[in-house]
């Protein structure tokens, strides 16, 4: 569950998983212009590309068993609650895009 950090209004998880360190999003509640802190966006991106290469690799090295297709299944499903669990949003101060 993503807020607001101005109005404490949820932010719909859709937003959230597509926000990058170079786009913004607009609160539905107040109209503030939020972008996503950037050190959490690179660590989630980071921690999720070295899970994807362990995955691929365990899954290379066990000819591809049912353990490590499970793991490549579930890859994506764990990046998505990691990215609107722990993305911290901010107020842009830089102005309207």
């Amino acid at each position: 569950m993503t807020l607001c950090p101005h109005c404490r209004c949820l932010i719909p998880k859709r937003k959230v998983w597509t926000l990058t360190n170079l786009n913004s999003l607009t609160c539905p509640g107040c109209g503030s212009i939020l972008r996503a802190a950037p050190f959490v966006n690179s660590l989630i991106g980071g921690l999720g590309a070295g899970a994807a290469v362990a995955v691929v690799g365990w899954g290379i090295m066990t000819g591809w068993s049912v353990p490590s297709l499970i793991g490549i299944a579930l890859l994506p499903a764990i990046l998505l609650y990691a990215s609107s669990k722990f993305t911290t949003l901010l107020i842009d101060t830089r102005g309207r895009e």
